[in-house]
């Protein structure tokens, strides 16, 4: 299996403007934006993002139902050179090659499009500071949160965060060290839709973005 990552992710705007062509304009204005953040993060991902099934036997698949295989915990830790505002976002590599609802990871695609599996990405645990904290998430690039109830997925491309509602609504909360468990569940598709009479890899790639807010 592709090792799972975590980097960092800055922003940077480019914006260019044409005048209607009606106004026979002669110029045109190019806005350069950016934010340039005082406080850098650095993610961590225990056992380098990789997990590492080995050898499964085809013979030990379910034939019309998904084979559950061992639940993986990583831990993650981010640490900030002062309190920031952060983000995590998941993003699926294998795009399209999920063999289950749209909230899972795909394990890669065979034989012309068969679908291996499914994996699916818990948060759990949150601590800042040593302190448990509150798991929240944004379906709309962080505009507005709402609280994660324990054993939740994180589904790919939605944004998770740690808050309160101090401020009266909840919202992610400066930090400046976190420590959480990701817990991995992975599922192989069933047996009857795979041909097996070759090795057949996992191949699951998540990319998991720091975005500062």
């Amino acid at each position: 299996m592709n090792r799972s990552t975590l980097c960092r992710c800055g922003t940077l705007g480019l914006l260019l403007s044409l005048a209607p062509a009606a106004f026979a304009s002669s110029n045109v204005d190019l806005a350069v934006k950016g934010t340039i953040t005082p406080s850098a993060c650095t993610p961590q991902l225990g056992q380098d993002g990789v997990i590492d099934y080995g050898k499964i036997a085809a013979r030990d698949l379910y034939h019309d139902g998904f084979t559950q295989l061992p639940l993986t915990n990583l831990p993650v830790s981010v640490n900030c050179q002062a309190p920031t505002l952060f983000a995590l976002k998941p993003t699926d590599n294998r795009v399209g090659s999920s063999a289950s609802t749209s909230d899972g990871f795909g394990l890669g695609l065979v034989n012309g499009g068969e679908r291996v599996g499914v994996y699916h990405i818990v948060l759990h645990t949150p601590l800042v500071e040593n302190a448990p904290i509150t798991q929240l998430q944004s379906l709309d690039s962080g505009h507005s949160w709402f609280v994660v109830e324990e054993n939740v997925g994180l589904p790919p491309l939605r944004l998770a965060a740690f808050g309160d509602a101090s401020s009266g609504v909840w919202s992610p909360l400066p930090i400046q060290t976190l420590r959480l468990q990701m817990r991995v569940h992975t599922l192989i598709a069933p047996a009857q839709g795979l041909t097996l009479d070759r090795e057949v890899p996992l191949d699951g790639s998540t990319t998991l973005d720091l975005i500062y807010l």
